[in-house]
């Protein structure tokens, strides 16, 4: 029979036909975090009985909380990590006295498959981890008391020693938020909503550490960032595929945890489209093939046409044209094509619209 989660007996009734002695057995288990206790009493027919108690505990002590803690398994025999979890109110990644400390945050070791949930003085005891087996600790972040909170880094990596109890601070931040507008200027001077633009959020190091989309008003939200200092800028791609000027990025400042900017307002200009007709003598998918080519006509006809004439390279569709030259009319670009083939090299004419 289970008393509760915790507590278990079972009582056993025995008769041995060899002997002719009946036993009854009373079984008690009682299994806790903190410790194992088990106990045996039994009574037999010729008036003997047989009592026995077992118990198991460990203690150990976490050094940089100055505080003990206790478990139902040997800490001897494999390793034991505590993570003490705090609200980090300064930002500054250490604890600090005073801080609070959080209560009810779960903590999982990934490769050990084990989890452990922090107590009234934010640790939570993570033990039987395999001796130099590496692990991974990691916060729970939907069991953090407040929604806005972020774990300050990722996540850890250790590797456990049997006997040996490691510990370490894990801070928890106040996330920020950031939201705006976006707006694009076209070529023919009308300002419409930037819709659908992806948008990166660059730390202090120049690194992407969020990216979004604006919405189909060109609302645009960040959220859960850590403090520090931002700068925000249109992502490359939809610089090429809005046909949209390299525009400057936008310096946001969080210093501390939990801070809101609202309605930052982002204003692009859109390149203007200029219609015209490409001289191009062929097009490649490889770079190689294309620098090859070039090199050998270059060389081949140099005296007599590539004097005069720059070849360049025009990008698009994940495809490369190597060009002779970019005209504003047919005529033009038919003419300077037919003077290219007049000395043995192919070439041929196609409308191309570029932007400027």
């Amino acid at each position: 029979m289970n008393i509760g989660e915790s507590m278990r007996t079972k009582l056993t009734l025995d008769h041995s036909v060899l002997t002719d002695i009946q036993r009854a057995t009373l079984d008690f288990d009682w299994s806790k975090r903190q410790f194992n206790l088990a106990t045996r009493v039994s009574y037999d027919s010729n008036e003997n009985w047989f009592a026995s108690l077992f118990a198991r505990f460990s203690i150990g002590a976490v050094p940089t909380a100055l505080d003990t803690f206790n478990t139902n398994r040997s800490l001897a025999n494999s390793g034991s990590f505590v993570i003490r979890i705090f609200e980090d109110q300064n930002a500054n990644l250490e604890y600090d006295p005073g801080e609070p400390l959080l209560e009810g945050v779960k903590v999982d070791s990934v490769q050990s498959r084990s989890n452990a949930v922090s107590d009234i003085n934010g640790l939570a005891t993570l033990t039987s981890l395999q001796d130099q087996k590496t692990t991974d600790i990691i916060i729970k972040q939907d069991t953090l008391p407040d929604p806005f909170m972020i774990p300050a880094i990722a996540g850890i990596s250790i590797t456990p020693r049997a006997g040996f109890i490691d510990s370490i601070d894990y801070p928890i931040l106040h996330g920020s938020e950031v939201d705006g507008s976006l707006t694009i200027m076209t070529a023919e001077e009308d300002e419409i909503v930037g819709k659908y633009i992806e948008l990166e959020l660059l730390n202090s190091y120049g690194r992407v550490v969020k990216k979004t989309k604006t919405e189909f008003d060109g609302y645009f939200l960040f959220t859960a960032i850590k403090p520090g200092k931002y700068s925000l800028r249109v992502a490359q791609e939809s610089v090429e595929s809005n046909n949209l000027y390299d525009v400057s990025s936008e310096i946001i400042d969080l210093e501390k945890g939990g801070m809101v900017i609202s309605d930052v307002q982002m204003s692009l200009q859109q390149k203007k489209k200029t219609a015209g007709f490409l001289v191009s003598v062929g097009q490649f998918t490889k770079s190689e093939f294309l620098h090859a080519y070039s090199m050998l006509i270059t060389k081949k006809y140099r005296a007599s046409y590539f004097e005069k004439v720059v070849p360049f390279i025009v990008e698009k569709n994940n495809k490369q044209t190597l060009a002779l030259a970019y005209l504003p009319s047919i005529e033009l670009a038919q003419s300077e094509c037919k003077k290219a083939q007049s000395i043995g090299i192919n070439c041929e004419v196609t409308a191309f619209n570029s932007y400027k």
